[in-house]
């Protein structure tokens, strides 16, 4: 078998695994405060982190605007499960390539942009009555874009390609109670080998975000 469906069937029991033990703690621990639904959003800085290495070219850009939705369900102050939809915007590449029929240097923009679904599992610890810190580890179904620019007299040089797949994520981040019920949330999430694909290019994905989070 090979690792990386190894690490995915094993992220996926692990998650399974982690949702029945939440469901099953003891209602004497589970009963306070901290549980219920709750519903967020984040914006930051996603980092496409190996693209330029995967191409030869004359400029590269892996950054861009990243953001995300998400809902989930806190069983006590201690454990939650969350899911939601993320957007890691897009990478571009400008690739120099020779064009046969006048043999002169030409230019050709690869743009590869990156969305997906995940589901995580969220331990988190309260450090006093208002900060916490905590540690996610999830499964994220990728898709993945990628898009050519057609050059005059030379043909598609690049083809557009459309693919997904499903790997895991694992993150950091720490949260501040304001009210009740709005808390602010900073994450660092890293999002492992998107886009293995079969034009044989992959990156991995840090996510840097800050957002809100509303409790019901």
């Amino acid at each position: 078998m090979k690792v990386n469906e190894y690490l995915r069937k094993s992220m996926v029991h692990t998650l399974v695994v982690s949702f029945l033990l939440f469901v099953g703690i003891p209602s004497s621990y589970a009963e306070n405060d901290n549980k219920g639904f709750y519903v967020g959003a984040g914006v930051g800085q996603a980092d496409h982190k190996d693209n330029c290495e995967e191409v030869f070219g004359s400029s590269c850009d892996e950054e861009d605007l990243g953001w995300k939705v998400f809902a989930g369900y806190k069983f006590n102050k201690h454990f939650a499960v969350e899911g939601g939809s993320v957007d890691f915007g897009h990478a571009d590449a400008d690739i120099p390539f020779i064009n046969v029929n006048t043999l002169e240097i030409v230019v050709a923009t690869l743009e590869t942009k990156v969305d997906g679904f995940f589901l995580s599992s969220i331990v988190e610890w309260p450090i006093g009555d208002k900060f916490s810190v905590l540690t996610k580890l999830g499964v994220i179904y990728w898709d993945i874009e990628f898009k050519g620019s057609d050059l005059p007299g030379a043909g598609e040089l690049i083809g557009d390609e459309d693919e997904n797949g499903t790997d895991y994520f694992f993150g950091l981040g720490a949260q501040y109670k304001i009210t009740e019920n709005f808390f602010l949330r900073a994450e660092w999430e890293r999002f492992n080998n998107i886009g293995e694909s079969k034009i044989d290019l992959s990156t991995d994905i840090d996510l840097i975000s800050g957002g809100i989070v509303l409790q019901f």
